[in-house]
């Protein structure tokens, strides 16, 4: 049988989190969730080292900006996700200039991102 992938969301709350992960878990995911909080992340980062990370790109204490900032010093780096309901085409090229490898605005829907064939797991 072949490893899970591990997705780390960086977000607990019932109203998008649960919804998400359950989405992702139905498709074959393994997922665990964190609070939506940069310093958080960094910490579940290297504790539990998930293939992939997704994060919005507002979070408390640390933004995704400085999470992606922290990645560089780290010697695992999962496929990083940020998302935004804000559409600005500015902060997108921000983000994936700091080495976000997707980009992509809210709502989604859940079950296309965990079964889209164009992402690498």
């Amino acid at each position: 049988m072949s490893r899970k992938i591990h997705v780390l969301l960086a977000d607990n709350s019932e109203y998008f989190a649960v919804p998400c992960a359950n989405a992702m878990k139905s498709h074959g995911l393994d997922v665990t969730l964190t609070e939506k909080d940069g310093k958080a992340v960094l910490e579940a980062l290297t504790t539990l080292q998930p293939d992939v990370l997704l994060m919005d790109l507002f979070l408390p204490r640390l933004d995704a900006l400085g999470v992606l900032e922290g990645l560089r010093q780290a010697e695992h780096r999962p496929l990083v996700m940020v998302m935004s309901g804000f559409d600005n085409p500015a902060l997108e090229r921000e983000a994936m200039a700091a080495g976000a490898d997707y980009y992509f605005l809210k709502p989604f829907d859940f079950s296309a991102l965990a079964d889209d064939d164009d992402l690498p797991f």
